[in-house]
């Protein structure tokens, strides 16, 4: 005769209930790692548009440098959101910003002169909604040398 002691020992595993409570348990973990996930691919996303304009801008003030001549780069703001240069080849370089970043304001055009200066400097701010009510801003100066500087800010809660 087999004992039922025997019987239910071999038995193993998780119960409803125990399994239920972990579900609960890693919904509500996944609730509050989700948000934050998001933010930082928006930040990201920010940080990279950012990086790239300052990139081009360089790029904008060797071609005037090399090519001994005036290059502008026009700038248009949101809703339109993008910008332009032509580079050391002659090539016309349009870059429109991802979903989610926006300029908000920009010296327009940006004129680097033979020798590489800026008249005046300019400066070019960025926005990304990371959520409801925190907004990042990146602002890009750049001196009357052409030389690009960023600066972050964060505001909102």
């Amino acid at each position: 005769m087999i004992d039922r002691k025997t019987i239910h020992a071999r038995q193993s595993g998780f119960s409803l209930l125990e399994f239920l409570v972990v579900m609960v348990i890693l919904a509500i973990m996944a609730a509050a790692i989700v948000p934050a996930a998001v933010e930082r691919v928006r930040m990201a996303r920010g940080r990279t548009t950012v990086n790239q304009f300052s990139i081009d801008l360089r790029a904008a003030r060797w071609a005037a440098v090399s090519g001994r001549g005036t290059v502008e780069m026009t700038v248009a703001i949101d809703p339109t959101n993008s910008y332009e240069y032509t580079d050391s080849r002659g090539r016309l370089r349009r870059v429109t910003l991802p979903d989610g970043v926006r300029i908000v304001v920009s010296t327009n055009p940006i004129e680097f002169k033979s020798n590489g200066s800026v008249t005046g400097g300019s400066s070019t701010v960025f926005e990304t909604m990371l959520s409801d009510d925190v907004t990042s801003k990146w602002t890009i100066d750049t001196n009357v040398l052409g030389v690009p500087s960023a600066q972050h800010q964060q505001v909102g809660s």
